[in-house]
């Protein structure tokens, strides 16, 4: 996880208190008449926890619709067997789900309304990138059962300054990771300066990010079966060991995992945001942090694989909303189901900038941003809930393990990734045993 990030969205979250005064005063004046004739009526919205939904949306859509009481049913702490049964016995109006399996899993039980938004011109539903509606439609065979308001996604920025100095080509769109660790090394013996800051640990940025977009995975989590032992893990841990060895790849103390950093603090520690580092691997929200520095900055799209150019594993979608079938008062759950999709709530939501609007942002700051754009989600409908938390800790904490005697030159990435394959595939026995796995 990147915990730089993680912070810095609490950081811009926060800011969100004072917008709404603003947008609750503007959107009284303008919906006037909207008001006076909705009736007073109650809906429920399947969410995190209450605050999170007020302070996302709640807020927005209370004054937009002063008659309307929202209530939220949380689902903080279940999995997604128990988020389902939740949903069966309370049957919210309205769902925002965070779980691409259970979102599929609704969809062919036929649980959610299907969705006809393209003749609604109000809606402005041509405004919706259609990278993000086809991936909709591709998990459920062609027809629309939710939208995303924002979505995550990763991409390169680059400082063009330091590109320039070293008489260096910019980056481009489509690149893959060799390429890019190649372009990086083109730094590591410039003075004063680094190549691509990752902004991750090592065998994080090798398990997450490049391994995921070689559309690798640890293991088949329903099935249990591990796969880490194999020769395209062997390429991956080959190409991002001797590249941070080399110095291609920098590599520094997460500062961003320190308790009570400040945003000052945190900015401060970034190489890029300094001017030192050509380019950096960072979702969206980084063009918040880049507004008053000096870094004369571009963006492309983030690395992909030769086997799969079009799409993009570091892109999600956290936040799907979806209307239940059974939904009664289901005219009104429709007009608060678009208006949590629609331009105003977009606009307002847009300036936090806590990921990408689905309803396409062509630039930012004056800046082209299309490239983020460009690339499909390569979307992973398995269910991830069956493997505990507690274990995926013990995990990163043995790979670290062997991963230094990689580094130290105490093992080959070949003996590392056989060593893990058996303890994994031991450990995973031991939490089926006690039951903390069901098998």
């Amino acid at each position: 996880m990147m915990e730089g990030e993680d912070f810095l969205r609490q950081k811009l979250g926060s800011t969100l208190v004072l917008l709404l005064c603003f947008c609750l005063l503007m959107a009284c004046s303008n919906n006037a008449e909207l008001d006076e004739n909705t009736e007073a009526a109650s809906i429920s919205v399947l969410y995190y926890d209450e605050s999170s939904f007020f302070q996302m949306y709640g807020d927005l859509i209370r004054a937009e619709f002063p008659n309307l009481t929202l209530v939220v049913i949380p689902t903080k702490g279940l999995d997604t067997n128990q988020v389902e049964e939740l949903m069966e016995q309370k049957q919210p109006d309205l769902m925002v789900i965070d779980n691409l399996g259970l979102f599929s899993r609704l969809i062919n039980d036929g649980k959610l309304a299907s969705l006809e938004l393209e003749s609604d011109k109000p809606f402005k539903f041509a405004e919706i990138n259609p990278i993000i509606i086809d991936s909709l439609k591709e998990i459920a065979n062609g027809k629309l059962y939710g939208l995303v308001p924002f979505f995550n996604s990763r991409a390169l920025f680059y400082n063009k300054k330091l590109f320039d100095d070293n008489g260096i080509d910019y980056p481009k769109d489509g690149m893959t990771w060799q390429e890019v660790v190649q372009l990086s090394a083109r730094f590591s013996e410039a003075k004063d300066s680094y190549g691509l800051d990752p902004w991750s640990s090592e065998i994080d940025f090798t398990l997450n990010v490049v391994g995921k977009t070689a559309n690798l995975s640890i293991m088949q989590e329903q099935r249990l079966k591990v796969h880490l032992n194999t020769k395209e893990w062997r390429d991956v841990f080959e190409l991002t060991t001797e590249a941070f060895k080399s110095g291609a790849l920098y590599e520094a103390e997460n500062g961003a995992s320190k308790p009570n950093i400040s945003l000052e603090e945190l900015i401060n520690g970034d190489v890029f945001l300094t001017g030192k580092a050509a380019i950096a691997y960072r979702s969206p929200n980084f063009m918040a942090q880049l507004e008053g520095t000096d870094v004369e900055w571009g963006v492309v799209s983030q690395p992909i694989s030769e086997l799969n150019p079009g799409r993009a594993s570091g892109m999600s979608f956290n936040e799907i909303i979806a209307v239940n079938n059974r939904a009664e008062n289901k005219d009104l759950v429709m007009k608060v189901f678009k208006y949590m999709n629609g331009s105003e709530m977009t606009r307002i939501r847009s300036r936090q900038l806590l990921g990408l609007p689905a309803r396409t942002l062509d630039t930012y700051g004056g800046r082209d941003i299309s490239s983020l754009y460009r690339l499909k989600p390569n979307l992973d409908i398995e269910d991830q809930s069956n493997i505990p938390i507690e274990f995926w800790d013990e995990f990163y904490m043995k790979s670290n393990e062997l991963l230094a005697l990689v580094k130290q030159d105490k093992a080959s990435v070949e003996e590392m990734l056989t060593q893990l394959q058996s303890w994994t595939e031991q450990t995973i026995r031991v939490y089926v045993r006690s039951g903390k796995i069901k098998q």
